[in-house]
């Protein structure tokens, strides 16, 4: 919910400058089917390769980008590895590196709005519910062995890292792309960053529209 807007914003601007977009809800999240207990990142890094066919037929294209903000970044960063899911570019928007540490920050971050609701329910370690989400146990363990670091470099033909803030961690993920044939980096400072906020700054949707831009637009 609180990345809506922006990813709104930026599919808007990736048209006005002629590029098809294609949003869409993971299983078991917003308006798709299914309930959230019922989501794993298995089945979302499969929705995104079902979007990408769709998108492709809709569009009448060969190739596709992709975008992910967060935890998306990751399920992106996999499915890229897929045929049907192969990117032109693949954006990396403050991709999540350590499972266990967004975890942390959700549970840190839950509590601060909980606070300001003058709501405070009786805690569970581990957590069961996550802003108004059901954490199912297995969602759980699974995002807690995320070390991005450690994963496979992405099947892309340019890969593009966004960060909202320079970390040593942040750093050595550079570090591991720059690797890559055709790879862009850019430091973003944003409001926001880390889903800690609203995210209303529009810089770095300007930063990835650009980068996305057909060369003739």
């Amino acid at each position: 919910m609180l990345t809506h807007w922006a990813l709104r914003r930026l599919a808007a601007l990736l048209s006005k400058v002629g590029v098809h977009v294609l949003r869409f809800d993971y299983f078991g999240m917003g308006d798709s089917a299914g309930q959230s207990e019922e989501g794993t990142l298995q089945i979302w890094q499969q929705d995104i390769q079902t979007a990408t066919v769709a998108l492709k037929k809709l569009a009448k294209v060969e190739r596709v980008s992709l975008i992910g903000y967060r935890l998306g970044a990751v399920l992106a960063w996999r499915a890229a590895a897929t045929a049907e899911a192969r990117p032109q570019d693949l954006v990396l928007w403050d991709p999540v590196l350590d499972g266990g540490e967004y975890l942390t920050e959700l549970v840190e971050s839950d509590a601060a709005f909980c606070a300001r609701l003058l709501h405070y329910p009786t805690p569970t370690d581990p957590p069961e519910e996550l802003g108004g989400y059901v954490l199912p146990t297995g969602l759980r363990q699974e995002t807690a062995r995320i070390r991005l670091l450690d994963e496979p470099l992405p099947n892309a033909t340019r890969v593009h890292l966004y960060v909202g803030r320079e970390t040593k961690e942040n750093a050595a993920l550079r570090t591991r792309l720059e690797s890559l044939r055709r790879f862009s980096y850019a430091h973003v400072p944003e409001e926001g960053v880390n889903g800690s906020g609203n995210l209303l700054s529009t810089r770095v949707l300007q930063v990835i529209s650009s980068a996305l831009a057909p060369e003739d637009s």
